[in-house]
């Protein structure tokens, strides 16, 4: 039964330029021109000097410094979307899906729920209508709806939004039930429907069917059930899994 699973970057600053650089070449020729005139000129030679090393040389264009490269430029980056250690694709769905690859390594679990329930007392008449009390020698004696020994499971993929089916088979199991149950199981074949005892201590209460997500109501005794996935297959049709595997 394929239903009831609860399965920044700045630009290099610009060169400075302006007022302050204007002083300080001002302080320069200031300076140079207490020791050498600017109309001195050197006796042996009768030629003017060169300008000392302490001089500023001019302010550089304010475009001078290169731009700044486009952040998507630096060929290290990968795309936006990729993950530079995700392995290449291999050409198997079941490797190359994230959702596939997960149920194909992990398996699943499932809920499997009774089908019918009814209340026993020794000596007394079997009641068969909903609600059921259980409790004050009363038990509640299910049945669930299918074996949980081999189960199927729909599948979506994540990469193409495709339907696929998984199958697996039970590793092991746990009974539950509503918190004021005792559940336990007394009948598990390899094929075929399991049967499940539940009790309460003290007088009896009454035990109702509840809602279950997409599977409408159902008797709130169960088990719950680990599986390891045996086959997956897509399942672009409207066939059931259960269909596609034959179950």
């Amino acid at each position: 039964m394929s239903s009831g699973f609860s399965v920044a970057c700045g630009g290099a600053p610009e060169a400075s330029k302006g007022t302050p650089q204007v002083q300080q070449q001002a302080t320069s020729e200031d300076s140079a021109s207490d020791s050498v005139p600017s109309d001195a000129t050197d006796p042996a030679t009768g030629e003017v000097p060169p300008p000392s090393a302490s001089s500023n040389p001019p302010d550089s264009p304010p475009d001078s410094n290169p731009p700044d490269l486009p952040r998507d430029s630096n060929p290290a980056d990968p795309p936006p979307d990729s993950d530079p250690s995700d392995p290449p694709p291999t050409g198997d769905p079941t490797e190359d899906d994230a959702n596939l690859k997960w149920f194909k390594y992990n398996g699943f679990a499932a809920w499997i729920f009774a089908g019918t329930c009814v209340s026993k007392k020794d000596g007394e008449p079997t009641i068969e209508v909903a609600p059921l009390p259980v409790g004050g020698g009363r038990r509640l004696e299910c049945t669930t709806a299918i074996s949980p020994t081999r189960v199927t499971k729909d599948i979506l993929t994540v990469n193409t939004r495709d339907r696929w089916c998984g199958v697996g088979n039970m590793t092991s199991f746990k009974p539950w039930g509503d918190s004021a149950l005792k559940v336990s199981v007394t009948s598990s074949p390899n094929s075929g429907p399991w049967t499940l005892v539940a009790t309460h201590d003290g007088e009896p209460i009454m035990i109702d069917m509840v809602e279950a997500a997409g599977l409408g109501f159902a008797w709130p005794v169960g088990v719950h059930v680990t599986y390891t996935t045996t086959d997956l297959k897509p399942n672009p049709n409207t066939a059931t899994c259960d269909q596609l595997f034959g179950l």
